[in-house]
């Protein structure tokens, strides 16, 4: 066999070790797939039959029933509600803002109730860092600016995005896949809780997805609100809220209201 036929021949079998290689990794990835959405499958299963059995034992008090609204038609004005924010042109003052309550299901649903002060406020947080892993910081136009041929757009990874990203990946590891899915979906990209029970997985009805998944999103903002930005003992029972997010301010008032639940929750009468 000459010199040229050997090379072949081994270049051929290169290829064949390199393809089984590749097979197998694949067959791998698909086997860890498969097994990470049977967990996520059982947990919500499981969950589920704690949610039934929690209903039909009256711990948990059904939500009213949604009422079917036909789908808006161009040029109808949005649902209007007020809001008291901080005064942009007084710092430490407050004002009453109109706004828009059908901009995101975090502002309805606490327009009607479905969820208290700090969790909306934990909401309105992690949102933040979610618009701003995905976005990336927003810039506006400098008139001043000398316009230069040959510009560039910045780095879309900056440290700003890569520290969002990081975080989201932090708070993933504290509420659990379901709660980070469910965050994500509704907090961060404005997805109903009607409008994600129909994409949910399984055969139960809508009714108890609807039920479900409002329990489980205000079982994850309340870790937020409590756990991860708020206190871990009655000695420091306070919301820190230290971690830079790019210059968001707070509702200082949420964030007292957040620190008084932390401690009813825990039997302790006042902050003192």
């Amino acid at each position: 066999m000459s010199h040229s036929d050997e090379a072949k021949r081994i270049a051929r079998q290169d290829r064949v070790a390199r393809g089984e290689a590749r097979r197998a990794r694949m067959e791998r990835e698909a086997a860890r797939a498969e097994a990470k959405a049977a967990a996520i499958r059982a947990e919500e299963l499981r969950l589920l039959s704690e949610v039934g059995a929690a209903k039909r034992a009256g711990l948990i008090k059904a939500l009213p029933k949604v009422r079917k609204v036909q789908p808006a038609k161009p040029g109808n004005l949005p649902v209007i509600g007020e809001r008291i924010v901080p005064d942009p042109l007084h710092p430490g003052d407050r004002m009453v803002a109109t706004v828009n309550l059908a901009e995101h299901p975090l502002e309805m649903m606490l327009s009607r109730k479905r969820l208290d002060q700090p969790l909306y406020e934990a909401g309105v947080r992690y949102r933040a860092i979610y618009e701003r892993a995905v976005i990336g910081p927003g810039r506006g136009i400098d008139p001043g600016k000398v316009k230069v041929d040959g510009g560039k757009l910045g780095d879309p990874l900056s440290d700003d995005v890569a520290g969002a990203h990081l975080e989201l990946k932090r708070l993933s590891t504290v509420v659990g896949m379901v709660g980070e899915r469910i965050l994500s979906e509704v907090a961060g990209r404005g997805v109903t809780i009607a409008d994600l029970a129909m994409s949910w997985p399984g055969s139960e009805r809508e009714r108890s997805k609807r039920d479900y998944l409002m329990l489980r999103f205000k079982e994850a903002l309340d870790v937020l609100a409590t756990e991860v930005w708020g206190a871990r003992g009655p000695a420091s029972a306070r919301i820190v809220g230290a971690r830079d997010l790019g210059g968001e301010t707070y509702d200082e008032a949420a964030v007292a209201t957040a620190n008084q639940r932390f401690l009813n929750r825990r039997g302790i009468a006042g902050l003192g």
